[in-house]
């Protein structure tokens, strides 16, 4: 099978104006890379805010993950904290393990080993591996 980046771009871009959540997410990360499409990390961010809006968990965590870093969208450590918060009570490991990390740097929210802690071993147990690597985080 043949790799057409270009065509993947195409479809996830109908798929996003047909409102589907995760062809906004796929074109999103297409504008992330700069495969197949222009890279606008601004136009990514939009697109993942379009796809969490539609209640996407993908969406969601990209954005969070933008917002985090600032990238295409503001630096909002606050903001990420409360995507990665509502997705790790949806069990999304690596939604835990990042919340994980905010607590532990107090980013956007109060530093908290503790609870870092807690939430880096409920990531290991939903089956995030890095958030095993900790001693305090395994099972």
């Amino acid at each position: 099978v043949t790799r057409d980046v270009a065509e993947a771009a195409r479809l996830f871009r109908r798929s996003c104006g047909d409102s589907v959540p995760l062809g906004c997410v796929g074109l999103g990360r297409l504008h992330s890379t700069g495969e197949g499409v222009v890279r606008d990390d601004s136009t990514a961010a939009a697109l993942f805010e379009r796809a969490c809006a539609d209640d996407e968990p993908g969406g969601c965590l990209e954005l969070a993950m933008a917002s985090e870093a600032g990238r295409g969208t503001p630096q909002d450590y606050e903001r990420a904290a409360g995507l990665y918060r509502e997705l790790c009570d949806d069990d999304i490991a690596v939604a835990c393990a990042r919340l994980a990390e905010l607590h532990e740097k107090g980013a956007g929210v109060f530093r908290d080993a503790e609870l870092a802690t807690r939430l880096r071993r409920k990531a290991c147990q939903l089956g995030h591996s890095d958030a095993c690597t900790k001693p305090e985080a395994k099972t």
